[in-house]
């Protein structure tokens, strides 16, 4: 029994030994066959490693191109960086322009809106405005009318007052010297009146009666003038010395004696009811080349108020203030 057992280990042993070296065998075969596949493999990767190193070489002078490049496009790049900053500063200088302008714009178009307004009640006003104006305009013609029909009437009254002057004036021949404008006579107060005095000195009162007398039968003897006299004025009038209102209480004084003289001698009741005394203290003054004539501005003036003359004397101002 202990045989049979012994005989059974060793084929038991056998066997496993016998599978032991055909494991091995494999394992060798394996190995064999793994190195060779390495040693192809091996070779493979040297020729691949040689391909390698070519190409790293080429690779290398193509890395130093592209790093060569690479330098230009930097350099390039920074240069179009520092036009795209100067671009950017432009392009932010217009903007704020821009926003500027649209501030301005907007400014403008409010300004518009009420220009806008302001125009619509402009042609409002134009539309009643034609109404008034057609109205005006036939207003206008009749007042052209009337004015041409007043410059008519004018002319006459002028043409009549200078026949009038010249008339009195032939009268008077050359004896007494008339304005021929006015009709007026000038009378020095310097031989009239003593200096700041209002009372007549002696021996100027018969030279003045013949002057005035003279004068008076002039106008009192022809129908056609006296029928033309609303008033005749005696005004009298200092120079610049002194104050307005003692010059003015001085010029009345001395107009009113003329007057007070004149009834002494002229007794005339329609003389009476024409005359009329004014003192004018110094309104009036003659001035000569810019001066003052001082001795000129110190008269009495007798006057001659024509009918009409009022009228005449508007007109006159109203057409210088149109030639202006």
């Amino acid at each position: 029994m202990q045989n049979k057992d012994n005989n059974n280990f060793w084929i038991v042993y056998a066997d496993l030994m016998a599978g032991l070296l055909f494991v091995f065998i494999l394992l060798l075969s394996a190995i064999v066959l793994k190195y060779i596949f390495i040693q192809n493999e091996l070779k493979l990767e040297q020729k691949h490693l040689d391909e390698t190193r070519t190409l790293i070489i080429s690779k290398d002078e193509l890395l130093k191109s592209l790093n060569d490049e690479l330098m230009k496009i930097t350099i390039s790049l920074e240069q179009e960086k520092e036009k795209n900053a100067s671009a950017n500063d432009y392009i932010n200088k217009l903007l704020a322009d821009l926003d500027l302008g649209k501030e301005k714009n907007n400014e403008l178009l409010k300004n518009i809106d009420e220009k806008d307004a302001k125009i619509l009640i402009l042609l409002k006003n134009l539309e009643e405005n034609e109404v008034n104006i057609q109205n005006k305009e036939q207003k206008l013609k009749e007042l052209i009318n009337r004015l041409n029909a007043f410059k008519v009437e004018y002319k006459k009254l002028k043409d009549n007052k200078t026949k009038l002057i010249s008339a009195l004036q032939e009268k008077l021949s050359n004896d007494i010297l008339i304005n021929l404008n006015s009709g007026s006579i000038s009378l020095n107060a310097s031989i009239l009146f003593d200096k700041a005095e209002f009372v007549l000195k002696e021996e100027a009162k018969k030279n003045l009666e013949k002057v005035l007398r003279k004068y008076f039968d002039a106008i009192l003897s022809t129908p056609n003038i006296l029928a033309n006299i609303d008033n005749i004025v005696i005004e009298g009038h200092t120079d610049s010395d002194g104050g307005y209102l003692y010059n003015l209480e001085l010029s009345q004084k001395r107009a009113l004696e003329i007057m007070k003289f004149i009834n002494t001698f002229y007794k005339d009741q329609k003389l009476e009811k024409l005359l009329v005394a004014v003192g004018k203290s110094y309104n009036d003054l003659i001035v000569v080349n810019g001066v003052e004539d001082k001795q000129a501005s110190r008269r009495i003036e007798i006057k001659l108020s024509f009918s009409n003359e009022q009228a005449t004397k508007e007109f006159e101002d109203s057409l210088s203030k149109d030639n202006e």
